[in-house]
């Protein structure tokens, strides 16, 4: 969604995102009529996607927001970053729209290390005192669904 100011004078608005070769256009407004706009994408996937917006003014001239980290989690789904992670900094997860959940973390042995509860979109995991190499994030809800992610903290 993009609330702006003023369509005084605007030719086109672009929701760009970034990929591997930059900032690639995913949809365009053009002419710009009304301040308030939704500009949908067929996201590929579940991860992290950095958008911004691309205004043409009827000059020419370019002007950019500053860019906006998107998280996609599809219902039923698990996201840890970063993955890998430094060992003592925090690991995110979120769990998409599953309410409370309980999260353990496991090293590779099967070893139970952490566990937290948690009911926001992004949690923290400390990971402080955790030995580098490969760890199991399992992620459970109220319902008793189960999910698994692997991780590896650096």
């Amino acid at each position: 969604d993009l609330e702006i100011g003023s369509a005084y004078h605007l030719q086109s608005a672009t929701l760009e995102r970034l990929g591997p070769g930059g900032y690639e256009a995913v949809r365009t407004l053009t002419p710009v009529r009304q301040r308030g706009m939704v500009f949908p994408d067929q996201l590929p996937g579940p991860g992290r996607y950095q958008y911004r917006m691309r205004l043409v003014t009827t000059t020419g001239q370019s002007i950019f927001s500053q860019p906006e980290d998107v998280y996609y989690v599809r219902s039923g789904d698990v996201l840890a970053f970063p993955n890998p992670v430094g060992a003592g900094a925090h690991l995110s997860v979120i769990a998409g729209d599953q309410g409370e959940v309980n999260i353990s973390l496991y090293d590779a042995l099967g070893r139970f290390q952490r566990s937290a509860t948690a009911t926001g979109t992004v949690n923290t995991v400390d990971t402080d005192g955790l030995l580098p190499g490969f760890y199991l994030l399992r992620v459970q809800t109220k319902n008793g669904q189960i999910t698994t992610e692997r991780v590896v903290i650096l």
